[in-house]
């Protein structure tokens, strides 16, 4: 039983390095100023949820980012 043990204790923490590398890669944004993958996955869900409710147009939902990666766009930090 103790081999049974090692084994499935090694099987879980093989698989929980994966599970934690996703949730950070969906959590934290690629860049400082932008969203995250998990943010602007849930804001297209939320305008998805809002168009097929037909409470808005795909155009007109709030939170309707720009095309592209979504989100506001970055702050300029060039110097004047």
């Amino acid at each position: 039983q103790s081999m049974d043990l090692k084994i499935a204790t090694g099987a879980f923490f093989s698989f929980l390095g994966p599970v934690v590398y996703g949730v950070l890669w969906a959590v934290i944004p690629e860049a400082t100023g932008t969203t995250s993958p998990l943010q602007r996955g849930l804001v297209k869900a939320e305008r998805w949820a809002a168009i097929l409710a037909g409470s808005c147009e795909s155009e007109s939902c709030p939170g309707a980012a720009p095309e592209g990666r979504g989100g506001p766009p970055p702050p300029d930090t060039r110097r004047a």
